[in-house]
């Protein structure tokens, strides 16, 4: 697994995209990380649970793409990441919908 930086890895979604439009799907994780247990004697060292980071996995096939995201740096790496998915989101296509039956039951074709 490739580990990268915060652009890194936002600039290389879409060629993930690309790659796997013909052929593949890309599986998109988020995880919250939490500090391995300090030492008895290291009870000082544990964070505030605010100051989690979060790592982020994209996977396609046998490319894997991941970053580690600290707390303070959140929110500008979800607009960023944002911006890349409504980017490559032009090829999903729209659920077509049934007909909703009107009022009391009846359809068009079928009245009561």
């Amino acid at each position: 697994m490739t580990l990268l930086d915060n652009d890194q890895f936002i600039a290389q979604l879409p060629e993930l995209f690309a790659s796997s439009r013909k052929n593949g799907t890309v599986y998109l994780t988020q995880k919250r990380m939490t500090p391995r247990k300090p030492a008895k004697d290291d009870a000082a060292m544990e964070q505030d649970p605010e100051e989690f980071a979060c790592i982020w996995r994209a996977v396609c096939g046998k490319k894997k793409l991941s970053t580690v995201v600290q707390a303070k740096e959140q929110a500008r790496f979800l607009v960023a990441y944002a911006g890349a998915i409504r980017s490559q989101a032009t090829s999903l296509k729209k659920k077509e919908r049934k007909r909703k039956r009107g009022a009391g039951g009846a359809t068009a074709t079928n009245p009561v």
